[in-house]
């Protein structure tokens, strides 16, 4: 998917750029807080999302924030048995994000979009030479939306410094940034009333409006180096490290009673992510063939801590789904889940 083609589809969310491959489907969103697709039926990571890469690395492992295309070059997509050429992915496919760089042609870029639902979105896109050698670029997105659903308005803000250094014909060695904040109520949808998914509002919100918005904080740091050896030898490698939180109170669908009343689960959530990886590849073309050999590690550290609130029928912290009345209080929040865990590969 090239850049051109998602500009002209008015993608905002990977989500939406997605849909237009065939054979990706999209899936339980989480709220409105994580990407999730499925490539040719197949789903199933360890974080409960379909795992997607930029620039190679890994980008989603234990939680990110939803992706804004505003930073992406374009996205390359393998379905099938052929994704197995690269190790560690699902058995449906790869996804592969590749973001935006700096050029040494100088360009510049300012996009305001004004859409339903009082949205308001402006890209800022910049680029050119610092010096014969050094290029820089600066990609900023900014969003604020009311939502179609009540009481969900969306905030994004999205800023990527880039600077690359090719100091040579054949050597290049390039840092992109990322910084990123999300902030939106937790939005489980809507409960389908006998089976049918339609029989209530889409626009009705089952949350409870107090509970604020959920924070999400990113931030995404990577440096990557292309060395071409001879003209058949190319050796390309680099590092990244992520940081991120997940942070808010939310109200949860627990149960439908009597086809109108529904209970809910009061939460709390405290996520925590620290992910550092590296990659090297040695690359080589034989006439019409390619051959790699690589290497790459990673070490992640995880932390979710969950506090929760069961209804029952003594406080069912019930809300009707025909007439919803908000304001109601849940029992004090206990702990449920205090987890850290470390991964190493």
């Amino acid at each position: 998917l090239e850049r051109d083609l998602l500009t002209a589809a008015g993608t905002y969310r990977l989500g939406d750029a997605l849909e237009l491959v065939s054979g990706v489907s999209n899936q339980n969103n989480r709220g409105g807080f994580l990407d999730n697709f499925t490539i040719r039926g197949f789903l199933g990571t360890p974080d409960g999302g379909a795992e997607y890469y930029v620039d190679g690395f890994l980008a989603n492992r234990g939680l990110a924030p939803p992706r804004d295309p505003a930073t992406t070059e374009r996205i390359e997509v393998l379905k099938g048995p052929a994704g197995a050429l690269f190790g560690d992915i699902d058995p449906g496919g790869r996804v592969n994000i590749v973001s935006k760089t700096p050029r040494f042609t100088p360009s510049a870029t300012a996009t305001f979009t004004y859409g339903s639902f009082d949205t308001r979105r402006v890209e800022i896109d910049a680029t050119g030479p610092l010096s014969d050698t050094i290029a820089a670029r600066i990609v900023i997105a900014t969003e604020d939306s009311d939502g179609w659903r009540d009481f969900v308005a969306l905030r994004r803000r999205v800023v990527a410094p880039s600077l690359t250094w090719a100091p040579r014909d054949g050597l290049r060695l390039t840092y992109v940034g990322e910084i990123t904040r999300f902030d939106a109520p937790f939005d489980r949808g809507i409960p389908a009333i006998g089976g049918d998914a339609n029989a209530l509002p889409r626009s009705r919100f089952y949350g409870e409006p107090g509970d604020g918005t959920t924070r999400f904080r990113n931030q995404r740091h990577q440096l990557t180096g292309e060395a071409r050896l001879d003209d058949r030898i190319s050796l390309n490698g680099g590092v990244a490290w992520r940081t991120g939180s997940l942070r808010g109170f939310s109200s949860d669908q627990s149960r439908l009673v009597g086809g109108q009343t529904l209970w809910r689960q009061r939460r709390a959530r405290d996520y925590t992510v620290d992910d550092l990886s590296a990659r090297l590849e040695l690359t080589g073309r034989f006439g019409a063939h390619r051959a790699s050999v690589g290497v790459k590690g990673y070490t992640l550290d995880y932390h979710e801590g969950l506090l929760r609130r069961n209804p029952t029928a003594a406080n069912p912290y019930a809300i009707d789904v025909f007439a919803p009345v908000y304001g109601g209080q849940a029992l004090p929040l206990a702990p449920f889940t205090d987890n850290d865990e470390t991964r190493r590969s």
